[in-house]
Formats: structure tokens, sequence, C-alpha cells
């Protein structure tokens, strides 16, 4: 054995040691051997034994021919008179050597007969159990000194004992035509588990509070089958032996009915009555069973049951043929008595010695070493396995009769067992273990997707490359590829990926470890996962024009548009702007929610231009049910330009939403506006632009802001360009109320009253008079006038003026 091999012996039996004190665990040593056999033990008395328990196996009880109880001390059996008038001894049951309860019944008083002893002596103890009334007593069962349970025959009745009085608890029900039923087995897991079998074949449960009737054994006609006898291991795990060569069993959720050599398909019937029920496991189990003609000699057979088959035990050939009870402290120290003085001994299976056979694939990759050496080992001996790979190799895992990968591991020896040890070539193994990214994920907003990698292999990975490809279709397209300086084995590292899809629909991402085939694997098949993910478009809020230029003192309008990715029915933003560069003066409906709907509601929101916010502006679809789907302006935001400077748009608070009053995915865009100063000679729209030689075409109309509340109607105008004077003129008269001229707008100082409205003022600003000057007003823009206050609106009239009396209030 080389120094290393040595070495890693010694650590490998040096972590055993480490977990064992870490868990505190007790390694088991094989169970001592019995001889498998039932032994007939010397008796001191030819009656019959009726009922057996112990304390352990070297304070065991029996009661026997009516009036006799007897006790082994782990040497020999003695046996010792029950006190005066305390016959008929039926049942024994104890919670410790100095509380032991005996029961029988006493024919001539008519009285059930309870017996106590304290570790000194035996004494007849009061209670209300009266044969006549109540019938015999029959069974005995409690979870401690202070909580002991008799149920009786005949009556059905359950008595119940608190540690200083007997009382009646329960009677079960009696049967249809009158007659009452028997209580023939008590047992149960604590005090609030308690079950009772009886003789009409229902099986009773107490919860600690209330007794209830918990399931009705039947024979193939549907009538109750005789019980006799229950135990169980715990609360989940509980047998009921009754006739017809039938146990039942409960798992905790349902009562089933096992196959036994009674009712298995090849059995013919042999086994008539399951009498008597103990064990030490739910894989050790015996059970007593009458026997019927087919059995020829034999009368009562006592049936092991190994956790998976049931066989047939030998008992001395001297030994009674009628058993009534069985009792053991462990699965190798088993008490059976019956008729006759008889009482037999278990003392366990015999000794066993199995093999283990060890292999190791593939043939010169490694080695195994035993703990205890050797290869055949006494039944229950547990063996320590410790694989060493050869050079190049490392130990993976372990098949046959153990599994899993730890190394050293142990093996209990029950059976004959055939281990292998699998070593495979010490290289790294990378796969992506996960592939993880947002539930949600829209068209042009970057996302990031995370991927893990794990070295599952048996060697450090060296530098590799981890890619990200999105499938449409069958077209593919690299995301990105990042690289991973190293990867130890049996660890993972997160790689993080930014992904901005292009478009909308289903795709599949792919994630491809060591995506450049930098390294060699021990499988090179396992690099990709894929996960699928559909990519939605959001809706769309943003500002019209996104970016604009204006001069100092310019009215202008931007507006906010809403492109839709699906259906909406209402959208709300607030606005945020740098107050002192512009503000606003107002708010106006746009189109969008008017798109073939007959109602809507706007709300156009509180101006704060000291703060440089709107807030609130708002809107929805009234039409019930309406939707839209096209895109349009939801609100027009009129500005005034106070001072040179710049300023970004912020939208803030957008939601868009549909019918049903959920928001929808919305991305957001916002703007910008530049203020200049004005042309020279000009500014704000007034003196010494140059004026064209014929009228100017309408361009573009806006809203010019008149004084007072927002609410009021402003001005249509021509949106002529920067510096002209007819921009002037126009404010200036919406300003003083009112608007003298004809409405094409040419001024014609021949005509009486014009020489102080348009020509006049047009004159003086132009620097010139006459009939040759026009205010290049185009006609239907005078049409378009309407005045502070006024709602109503002035039709052109060829011919004649606008003049103040034309004027209404709304």
């Amino acid at each position: 054995m080389s120094i290393l091999k040595s070495g890693n012996k010694i650590l490998g039996l040096l972590l055993v040691l480490a977990f064992v004190a870490v868990v505190g665990l007790v390694l088991p040593s094989a169970a001592s051997a019995g001889s498998g056999k039932w032994t007939k033990m010397d008796c001191p008395t030819e009656k019959g034994i009726s009922a057996v328990w112990g304390s352990s196996s070297s304070d065991v009880f029996a009661v026997a021919g009516g009036n006799i109880i007897l006790h082994y001390d782990g040497t020999s059996w003695t046996s010792t008179p029950a006190p005066e008038g305390a016959v008929g001894l039926r049942d024994i049951w104890g919670s410790s050597g100095n509380d032991v309860f005996a029961i029988g019944n006493n024919w001539k008083t008519d009285k059930g007969i309870i017996l106590h002893y304290d570790g000194i002596s035996w004494s007849l103890m009061d209670h209300p159990i009266d044969i006549g009334d109540h019938g015999y007593t029959k069974a005995i069962w409690g979870s401690a000194g202070n909580d002991v349970f008799i149920g009786t025959e005949t009556g059905g009745y359950i008595f119940h004992y608190n540690g200083s009085t007997w009382k009646q608890m329960y009677q079960v029900p009696p049967s249809p035509f009158g007659y009452g039923d028997e209580v023939n087995g008590i047992w149960g897991s604590s005090s609030s588990d308690v079950f009772v079998v009886t003789a009409l074949g229902f099986i009773y449960h107490y919860d600690g509070s209330n007794w209830s009737k918990m399931f009705k054994c039947t024979d193939e006609y549907g009538e109750g089958i005789f019980l006799f006898d229950v135990w169980g291991s715990s609360g989940s795990d509980v047998f009921v032996g009754g006739y017809c060569g039938s146990i039942f069993h409960y798992d905790g959720e349902e009562w089933r009915r096992m196959d036994t050599p009674v009712n298995s398909p090849e059995g013919e019937d042999r086994y008539e009555l399951f009498t008597d029920i103990w064990g030490s496991s739910p894989s050790d189990l015996f059970v007593l069973a009458i026997c019927n003609w087919q059995c020829e000699n034999e009368y009562t057979v006592i049936l092991h049951y190994n956790g998976t088959s049931w066989s047939a035990m030998e008992i001395p050939e001297e030994a009674s043929k009628y058993l009534n009870d069985v009792w053991g402290s462990s699965a190798h120290d088993v008490f059976v008595v019956g008729r006759a003085g008889t009482i037999l001994h278990y003392d366990g299976p015999a000794a066993v010695d199995y093999t283990l056979t060890v292999n190791v694939d593939p043939a010169g990759s490694g080695t195994v070493e035993l703990d205890p050496p050797g290869g055949t080992y006494p039944a229950g001996t547990i063996v320590t396995l410790a694989a060493y790979a050869a050079e190049g190799y490392a130990f993976d895992h372990w098949s046959g009769d153990l599994s899993g990968s730890a190394n050293p591991a142990a093996i209990t020896m029950d059976a004959n067992k055939n281990v292998t040890a699998h070593f495979v070539p010490a290289l790294p193994d990378l796969t992506i273990t996960a592939l993880n990214l947002p539930a949600d994920v829209y068209k042009g907003s970057p996302v990031t997707v995370n991927a893990t990698v794990y070295n599952s292999g048996k060697a450090g990975a060296e530098s590799f490359s981890v890619a990200i490809y999105v499938y449409t279709g069958d077209s593919a397209t690299l995301v990105d590829t990042k690289s991973v300086s190293s990867l130890a084995y049996g660890s993972g590292t997160d790689v993080d990926f930014t992904w901005t899809p292009a478009a909308a629909g289903q795709v599949t991402l792919k994630a491809i470890a060591d995506s450049g085939n930098a390294i060699t694997e021990l499988n090179e098949t396992n690099n990709e996962l894929t996960k699928e993910t559909t990519v939605t478009e959001k809706s769309v809020m943003n500002i019209s024009p996104a970016d604009k230029t204006v001069t100092v003192g310019e009215t202008f309008t931007l507006d906010v548009v809403v492109t839709p990715a699906v259906v909406i029915a209402g959208a709300q933003f607030d606005l945020s702007f740098d107050p002192s560069v512009m503000e606003v003066t107002y708010v106006a409906e746009g189109n969008l929610l008017k798109q073939g709907v007959t109602s809507t509601y706007f709300q156009a929101g509180v101006i704060d231009n000291p703060n440089g916010k709107l807030t609130g502006v708002a809107g929805a679809i009234t039409t019930p049910g309406a939707e839209v789907s096209g895109a349009g302006t939801f609100a027009t935001v009129t500005f005034k330009a106070k001072a040179q400077g710049s300023t970004n748009l912020a939208l803030s608070n957008v939601v868009v939403g549909n019918k049903a009053g959920q928001a929808v995915a919305v991305a957001v865009t916002g703007g910008s506006v530049a203020v200049t100063a004005p042309s020279p000679g000009g500014g704000g729209g007034g003196g010494g632009g140059a004026i064209p030689s014929t009228p100017v075409e309408q361009v573009n109309p806006g809203e010019v802001p008149v004084a007072g509340p927002p609410t009021e109607v402003g001005i249509s105008f021509l949106d002529l360009p920067a510096g002209h004077w007819a921009r002037e003129v126009i404010e200036f008269m919406a300003a003083k109320g009112f608007l003298k001229g004809y409405p094409d707008g040419t001024c014609r100082p021949d005509q009486p009253g014009n020489q102080g409205g348009i020509c006049g003022y047009a004159g003086a600003r132009a620097g010139a008079s006459g009939s040759s000057r026009r205010s290049y007003l185009h006609r239907r823009s005078a049409g378009r006038l309407a005045l502070p206050g006024h709602r109503q609106r002035f039709p052109p009239r060829p011919g004649q003026g606008l003049q103040r009396q034309h004027l209404r209030p709304r």
C-alpha cells in the first residue's frame, strides 16, 4: 500500500469518526444471534395459561388456572396464588414491574375481578364492573398507570382507570338484533390514540376525548368478521386479527386486508382464526393462528411476518397445540403461553453469514477496501467501503446494493450483497442548471438573463465561455458571450447577460457552457439549457415633437401621444419642466380616446407654473365597453417661452389602462425645449419683419392663449415666420377685446373707420401707410377669431368689418 493510499484511508476513517461525533450516531453491531427455534420452558403449573406480559426480559408475568400468577426473573418461573376471591383470571398488563394489573371474573359473586401488583404484593381493587350488567372482563391495556382501559364481552363496555377510581367510559353499540357486542382486544399508541376491536367486526377509536366507529371488517359477503386482537408498532402501523384467516392493517390513512397464507392465491384456507398478535417492529410480527382440519394434528400455529411474507414457525413436539397469548421484550425474547402449563420462548433468528462481493468499473480505474476486511460477515455486521481512484480517475458513485456518491460508505449485511464502485476520468463537466429572466419581457426594453453554470465533473475547469442565443423559429441570434476564468468541480457560478428584444412574439433562449469547446469534459452533450418566453410590446407615451426650439415670448404647443400595444380605454400623466424657461398656459384633450367613441371624460389637470409642474392630466372613455387601439394625441399642452435656456420635459405617474381598469405596460419618453433670443430687430413677433408680397398661406394653426383663466377660449392664428409683425397685431387686438378691419385682412384706409384699426396700427409698426401695406392675414383666419370671454365664432362677412357691436357674451 502506498503512503498516499494509506493517507487517504486514514482520512476516510477520520471523516467517518467526525461524522459520528457531530451527529451523535451510534453504529449498531450485529444483533446477538439466537437459535432460530422455539423452546419449551419449565413451568411450575400444568394448568392452562391465559395471558403473558412483562416489563423486561427478566420481569415477565402470566396468569394461569384462573387464580395463579406466574413470574419469570430471567432464570426461572415461579408461582404465586392470587388473593382470595380472585378467580377466572384471563388477561394481564402493566406500566412497569411495580404497577401491574390482572383481570378476571368471579362467577359465584357475579363480579369482575381486577388485581393490582405494586412490586410487593397483589391486591383486589374496587370497581363497578358487574357481570350481569356489564359482561365478563376480557381485555386490558393502558398507556400509563393512571390511564388504563378494560373491555368486557357480552355487554361491550369500556371502563377507565384514572389512577384513583374505575368508571364506566363507553359502551360499543349493540347489534341491529339487540344483542350486545363484545370488546375482545385493546391497544393504543398513546392516551389519545386507542383502538378497540369487537366480535361484530368493528374497530373503534378513542382520540382522547371521544370514541368513534372507525371501520368494519367484513368477509366476501359483507358480513362482519369476528375480531380477536389488536396490536401496533405505532399509530400508523396497526394490525388486527380475526376470523376467516383475516388480518387487517392500518397505515395511518386507511384499513386494508392483508394477504396471508389463508387468503393468498396459493392458500387453501389452512389458518382459520388469528387470535393474538405481537411484534417487535412492522417487519417482525408474531401471530397465533388456529388451524382448520387441513393442518393434520396441529391446532394452533405461530405465524411470522417479516414485512414481506408470512411463514409458519416450528414449535416443540411436547408443547401444547392450544396456544393463547404472545408477548416479547424484543425480537430475541418472545414468549407464547397456552394450555397445560405451556410456555414457549423464542431467542431470535439463528446466526447467518452473508457474502459481500465488490466490483470496480471500469477495470483498473481504482480499488475498494473493506472494514472489517474479509468479504463474509455475520448477519447484522456493518461494513465500511472506501474507494480509491487510480491516477487519472476519480470516484463517481456506487451501484448495486449500495447507492449514492458518499465515500467512504457503510452497508449492513442482512443478506448477500453485491456492490460496484464506479470511477470516471478526472475531467470537468459543465452544465447549465438554471436560466432565469423576468416574467414580463417587452420589445425594446433591456432585461437581465441569468445563467447558472455548474461543474459536476471530477476536476476544475480552466477558462471557458458562456453564450446566450435567441431563437425565433429557425433563426438564431447571438445575444452575448461572457468568459469565466475558472470553475472548481462541485461548484457553480452565475453569469449575467443583457438582452434587448428586437421583436414581439414567442422566442427560445439557449445558454451554452463552453460554447467555444475550449476544454475537454466528461460529457460533451449536457452543456445546453433552453427556456421559452414571450416578448410583448409596450404601449408608448411620448412627447411630440421630442425636441423643439422656440424664441423668447413665443407661444407653442406640444402633444402627449399614446401608441397602444393593446386596446385601451384611458390614460393619465404628470409633466415637469423648468419654470424659469417656460410656463404652461393651456391643456386640451386630443383625439386618442375619441376614435369611433361617442363620449369621453377629460381632466386638464392642475397647472403649477411656479414649481414647473402639470399634474393630474387624465382621460377615459365613458362609452360603455368601448376601447381604442389606434395611436393618437392624448393631450395638447400649450406653453409660452419666458427666457432663454433649455429644459427637459419629464413625464411621470404615467398610467395607460384598459376598460377593466387594469394598467397595461407602457414605455415613457420625455422631450426637451430650447428657448432662444428673438431675431435682431424683431422680438416677440413684432416690428421690422420682412413682409411677403402676397398673403401668407395658413400653416400649422395653433392656439394663442389670452388673459384670464385657462378655460377661456384662445385665438386661432397663422403660425407665421418668427418675427412677423402680423402675429403681434392679432395678439394686441385680441388683448384689447376688439379687432377692426375686414375679414380678408386687407387694410383699406379709404373706407371710413379703418384709420384707427389694422391699417393705422400696421402702418405705424411697418413704417408705412396706405393700401399698399397689407396685414397678410389669411381670410380663413379671421373667420376663426374668438375674443376673451366669448365662445361665439364670427364668420367672414364680405364688405363689412368686425365691429365691437358684433361681440356677444356667451
